[in-house]
Formats: structure tokens, sequence, C-alpha cells
């Protein structure tokens, strides 16, 4: 709500929701504008809809990776984990996954 107050804008919001297919959804039959994170836009694109990109660092998404404590997790499942997460994670999964 904040960037929408930097430009002077107070938005109506008529729902909320987590799904991004359902907010692409509502846009594409005229409800209103959704805003979603940029990734899905890449490959969930409908060919009657604008997309603008929004250059605003505070509305900026972070993703997790997470999984059951103290389950089996393979050998795979370990490296992409350690792949994905910050350098700063590193260390401690290393001594997690020893």
């Amino acid at each position: 709500m904040d960037s929408f107050r930097k430009i002077g804008v107070e938005p109506n919001i008529l729902c909320k929701s987590g799904d991004i297919h359902s907010i692409l959804d509502w846009a594409n039959i005229g409800l209103g504008v959704g805003l979603i994170p940029k990734p899905p836009v890449d490959f969930l694109r409908f060919a009657n809809m604008q997309y603008r990109d929004i250059m605003d660092r505070s509305l900026a998404t972070k993703i997790a990776v997470i999984w059951l404590k103290g389950t089996y997790l393979s050998a795979a499942t370990k490296s992409f984990i350690k792949a994905t997460v910050d350098e700063s994670e590193r260390d401690k999964l290393s001594r997690l996954f020893k």
C-alpha cells in the first residue's frame, strides 16, 4: 500500500487472492487490475491482456524452500536446496545435510 501512496493512488481493493490463475482470470474478464509476481507472467499470458513490469523494489517478493523436518531427502533434493538458497545459508545446510 505504501507504493501506491507514494504516487498518490488509493486503490479500491475488491478481492485479494493467493491464486495467480484466479487473479489473471478476474483481470481477463474485466473485473480490474491484477498484481502478481513477475515469473508466472512469463508463462501465464493471455493474448488479449496488457502486462507491465513494476519497478518498485518495495514490491519485490521472496521465495523460500521448505521441507518436512526429519524426513528423508534424496541427494538430488539436497543439491537443489543448496543451489537455491542464499550464500549465507549454505554453511548451515552443509552442517544439516551431513
